[in-house]
């Protein structure tokens, strides 16, 4: 039996016979969960177990397919291939794609050195060890749609050779100057990256193997340096295609070698930066084609680069080197750069800074400094926020290009959970902690009035999440403000407010309750007084007067036994008699 095909059933569990003449075996797209392997070794070459439930691999799955050439895990649920890291020293291909994992063992390929296609693409992998794929020469690799923030350079400088390297999918917002660099590597994808804005001076940087570089279909890339791919002597064909490209700079001075380029399906300015492009696509020119030169056009209404007419000189365009927008959090330090696309006339440039839009082409403002057409910020801090707007001028006029930046603190949720006439209760909750030592105020004030920093300010223990404001007028609108002391920034930063209302001072209704409950206290406190003062009464004359009636009762015992027998009152029990104007009862 050459090869069985299980595919496509309603399989839950498997367990592999006895395979010494099996080359194939496909279990794909059934409801695995559990696979056991053969006890016996095995000749099996292909084993397809793709898109199926599996969570876990049995450790011994793998012990006697030693002979196991090609193996297929891809849409599955694994979290970890650590059993494939034993034996299988004769694997080739590795495909786990659309898994759960989270990390690669570093020791996953190790004497693996047969194994030529790895696909590990939509995955949970944020990082790979530095030894992960030491040694391997590679037909293709995908790490594609995985969780890198970064390119792992050092893991894939590892590699004696990469035919192919696919890193699309990376949720990097920049590709800063050597992010790929002495990779082996000769064609190379980042494309479909969400988040990629710019391709930095030097980002693929001395790569002599490197052939191919395709950048395609990332929605916000905006620029890519003329000289983000330096040093790559054998460079043929640059993919620049789909992306959000406005301008696009002399690519050549760069890479001399380039044969081919392709741009179609970006939103090109029509300005004469691209004259350079325009010459390349009305002439040829030693064998560098613009391969889609047919479909490349400029301006809102997409007019063909190769019929509209560009002058040699212009007015000046700033770059898009940084944001429209841009959050950051107090204590981070910023460098802007604010340069146009290459001209051959002067220019000047300047800065323009809040909050009243200072136009400063040198020199500094509160924390801001600016050289050379470069805005640093060294700390930032609530007050930094604002509108920043780089502004370029020629004598054929000027361009500007703006971001706004919000330097954000963690902000609190006020909430109040009692309001009287006189006095409010708060509770507050905190977005996020702070990443530095901070100290809360709040300030109040009535509604309308101007409120100033310090005003009626009191510093509240940051341990706590509740405060009680006394002594507040009656059927008043107050207006709470808090703040956060910030160690290193000038003024404290609002992070919090709320309006409250107190309630009405029913007087009447108040008053009479007051007066009843006062009235009540006095009579009850009259009435305790009185029945102390009788106790004690009875306390004093109680015993004299039983004194007085035991010595009456010694000497008088003959003469009251007659007068009992005489009246017949042997027989009464209760005896009452008058001392001192008290009546006793014995």
């Amino acid at each position: 039996m050459v090869a069985v095909d299980l595919s496509y059933n309603l399989l839950t569990s498997f367990n592999i016979p006895e395979c010494k003449n099996l080359h194939t075996l496909d279990l794909s797209n059934n409801r695995l969960v559990e696979v056991q392997g053969p006890i016996t070794p095995c000749g099996l070459k292909v084993l397809n177990m793709s898109n199926n439930a599996l969570t876990v691999l049995e450790p011994t799955l793998f012990t006697q397919m030693t002979s196991l050439v090609e193996l297929c895990l891809s849409g599955n649920r694994l979290t970890t291939i650590a059993s494939i890291s034993y034996n299988l020293q004769s694997l080739q291909i590795l495909r786990v794609a659309n898994n759960d994992l989270l990390f690669i063992p570093d020791d996953l390929f190790y004497q693996k050195t047969n194994i030529s296609i790895i696909d590990l693409s939509f995955n949970l992998i944020e990082v790979f060890e530095p030894d992960t794929f030491l040694g391997l020469n590679l037909t293709r690799l995908d790490l594609g749609f995985n969780r890198l923030d970064s390119v792992p350079s050092e893991s894939l400088r590892g590699a004696l050779s990469i035919d192919e390297l696919v890193l699309d999918g990376l949720t990097a917002d920049d590709l800063i100057p050597r992010s790929l660099e002495s990779v082996p590597v000769q064609h190379i994808s980042i494309s479909r990256c969400p988040n990629l804005n710019y391709i930095r001076h030097e980002a693929i940087y001395s790569i002599p193997s490197l052939q191919t570089v395709k950048i395609t279909e990332n929605p916000v890339l905006i620029y890519v340096h003329p000289g983000a791919v330096s040093f790559v002597a054998n460079l043929m064909e640059m993919n620049l295609s789909h992306n959000d490209l406005s301008v696009l700079e002399d690519l050549q001075p760069y890479v001399p070698s380039l044969r081919r380029l392709y741009l179609t399906g970006n939103n090109f300015r029509c300005h004469c930066g691209l004259k350079w492009l325009q010459k390349k696509i009305l002439k040829d020119d030693l064998g560098f084609v613009v391969k889609d030169k047919d479909d490349i056009s400029c301006g809102e209404d997409w007019i063909l680069l190769s019929e509209i007419d560009l002058s040699e000189t212009c007015e000046p365009y700033v770059l898009p080197l940084f944001p429209t927008s841009w959050q950051l959090h107090p204590g981070s330090n910023i460098s802007l750069l604010c340069r146009e696309v290459q001209s051959e006339l002067d220019s000047s440039s300047s800065w323009l800074l809040p909050p009243d839009d200072q136009e400063i082409a040198a020199g500094s403002k509160d924390s801001a400094t600016i050289q050379h057409g470069v805005l640093n910020i060294s700390r930032v801090c609530p007050q930094d926020s604002g509108k920043y707007t780089c502004k370029i001028k020629n004598v054929l006029g000027e361009h500007s290009r703006s971001i706004n930046l919000d330097i954000q603190v963690p902000s609190i949720q006020l909430h109040h959970t009692e309001i009287t006439d006189n006095h409010v209760k708060l509770i507050w909750f905190a977005s996020l902690r702070s990443a530095y030592p901070a100290t809360y105020h709040f300030s109040i004030a009535k509604a309308g009035d101007e409120l100033r920093d310090g005003h009626l300010t009191i510093e509240v223990d940051r341990t706590s999440n509740d405060l009680t404001i006394k002594n507040l007028a009656p059927n008043q609108t107050y207006h709470i403000q808090f703040f956060q002391d910030i160690p290193f920034c000038p003024s404290l930063a609002i992070i919090g407010s709320i309006n409250i209302t107190t309630k009405e001072h029913h007087a009447g209704k108040t008053d009479f309750t007051r007066y009843i409950i006062g009235g009540s206290m006095i009579l009850s406190l009259f009435i305790i007084l009185g029945a102390i003062f009788t106790l004690r009464q009875v306390m004093i004359v109680t015993k004299p007067a039983k004194m007085a009636a035991i010595g009456l009762d010694r000497s008088c015992s003959t003469q009251r036994l007659l007068e009992k027998e005489n009246n017949g009152l042997n027989s009464d029990p209760e005896q009452v008699y008058t001392i001192s104007g008290q009546n006793l009862v014995t």
